[in-house]
């Protein structure tokens, strides 16, 4: 899934540095890539602990579903809260966000695929 993870990560470069002109404001592309690259591991999480399709097959056990969405919750909440100063986070714009989402659901589908796939290969050896 590394490779999955690395375009989407790359994307967010673009739209960091392009899209929001971070080029001068380091905190806040370290913010955006933070948040995107919390919020995706936390989906590759509930991705790949079933072999059905998360959220419509198969759902996780509500501990699970607890802590992966306090997590997301916290790591969105921080920039706007009043530690992001000493931890250097920046509040991201409001057009972040449709795009944060946009890719996020480009990445479930992409690493759901590319998990169907795999398996499907695996059992054909």
């Amino acid at each position: 899934m590394e490779p999955v993870s690395s375009l989407f990560d790359y994307l967010l470069f673009a739209v960091m540095l392009y899209g929001f002109n971070s080029w001068h404001n380091q905190s806040l592309f370290q913010t955006g890539w933070f948040v995107e690259s919390l919020v995706s591991q936390i989906m590759i999480v509930h991705i790949l602990r079933t072999d059905k399709i998360p959220f419509i097959q198969s759902m996780a056990s509500i501990p699970v579903l607890m802590m992966t969405s306090l997590v997301m919750v916290l790591g969105i909440w921080l920039p706007y809260s009043p530690f992001s100063g000493a931890l250097g986070l920046s509040a991201l714009p409001q057009t972040y966000w449709p795009i944060l989402f946009a890719m996020m659901l480009g990445y479930i589908v992409l690493a759901q695929a590319v998990k169907t796939w795999y398996t499907h290969q695996s059992k054909l050896i």
